[in-house]
């Protein structure tokens, strides 16, 4: 009884070098092994790619929620500056009809100090200068040298 047979033409072999000899010289059994490999890894990358859309696919779809959420927190973020920005308009409006003196284009403005950020850029688009003890130069970090009008800021706590 032979111990090896060959799996494309059945035929049988003493030993497994005679076998192998066999399948790299008989055209028969080499075509057939040829499309059988080419069978296998056609189907093993198949698999892959099956694996690698459906991976992506929930990739996108986390990725989508996850930058949705962030939109949506964004947009928040936005609106509420929008509304404190309208505030510190209308005080600002309220306030330069305050006080002037010395009538050198000198403001006084009283203003809350959780607001006055957002003064400052109002004050930087209209081209006014604040002028600011050194303190509050260093805690806002205002360039001074972009204002043309000075203003004067007394800061009062929010009460």
């Amino acid at each position: 009884m032979s111990e090896f047979s060959c799996e494309f033409c059945k035929s049988e072999f003493k030993d497994k070098s005679n076998l192998q000899r066999h399948i790299k010289t008989s055209k028969k059994c080499l075509s057939k092994r040829t499309s059988t490999e080419y069978a296998k890894t056609e189907s093993a990358e198949t698999k892959s790619s099956e694996t690698k859309s459906t991976e992506t696919a929930e990739t996108a779809d986390y990725n989508r929620d996850d930058l949705l959420t962030k939109y949506n927190e964004a947009l928040k973020e936005l609106e509420e500056k929008k509304k404190e920005l309208a505030y510190v308009k209308e005080e600002f409006i309220k306030l330069s009809k305050y006080k002037d003196r010395d009538n050198k284009k000198k403001v006084v403005y009283d203003v809350q100090m959780f607001c006055i950020c957002g003064m400052l850029e109002f004050m930087r688009a209209n081209n006014m200068r604040p002028i600011l003890d050194e303190t509050m130069t260093e805690q806002f970090k205002v360039n001074l040298d972009k204002f043309e009008r000075d203003v004067t800021i007394t800061i009062t706590k929010k009460k």
